[in-house]
């Protein structure tokens, strides 16, 4: 099974966090990368957010577009694009300005680090939010120490309880990021 195909214990965990905190957030511009199934991105036009999502993979991209449309009846934007990439990155760089930019489980490979940190820079910059629920592997814990170290700021939510279907039992930590 393709990893996008998973419903990962992190994805989830920002499905929630998206649902509980839409009084908040509801009508903002947002954008996922790496939206998956289209957990995240059903709860979060479920809250109201007005949501593009990205991915490297085209058919995880219609895969969420239909997730979204059956379960909320909602519309997103879908944008094909590597993040890891120089041109996934020029893709993206216009949209993340002052959004609240969504991501799980996207931290793999040490060399995933820095072309975030780099991209999202420009997210803090323009007044935006970031939110990363990660599962707490060496590359999101290394991840999260630099940002802190670059100056971001935030708080972390911690979310731990046997989650639906094949998800079962794990610890997800939801750092969320704010403008600088």
């Amino acid at each position: 099974m393709p990893y996008w195909a998973t419903p990962w214990p992190s994805g989830l965990a920002l499905a929630e966090l998206a649902l509980a905190r839409r009084v908040a957030h509801g009508g903002r511009q947002a954008i996922e990368i790496g939206c998956g199934l289209g957990i995240t991105a059903t709860a979060a036009a479920e809250a109201g957010l007005r949501l593009t999502v990205s991915d490297v993979f085209p058919e995880t991209l219609a895969y969420c577009q239909y997730n979204v449309l059956r379960n909320t009846g909602c519309e997103v934007v879908p944008l094909l694009a590597d993040w890891r990439s120089r041109d996934g990155q020029g893709q993206l760089a216009e949209r993340l300005r002052d959004r609240l930019v969504l991501a799980s489980d996207v931290l793999y490979e040490p060399e995933d680090i820095e072309p975030l940190l780099t991209l999202l820079g420009l997210t803090l910059n323009s007044g935006g939010t970031f939110w990363l629920a990660e599962p707490g592997r060496a590359t999101s814990t290394r991840f999260v120490t630099l940002a802190r170290e670059r100056g971001w700021e935030g708080e972390a939510v911690d979310m731990e309880r046997h989650w639906p279907g094949t998800a079962g039992y794990a610890h997800v930590r939801l750092h969320l990021f704010g403008s600088r």
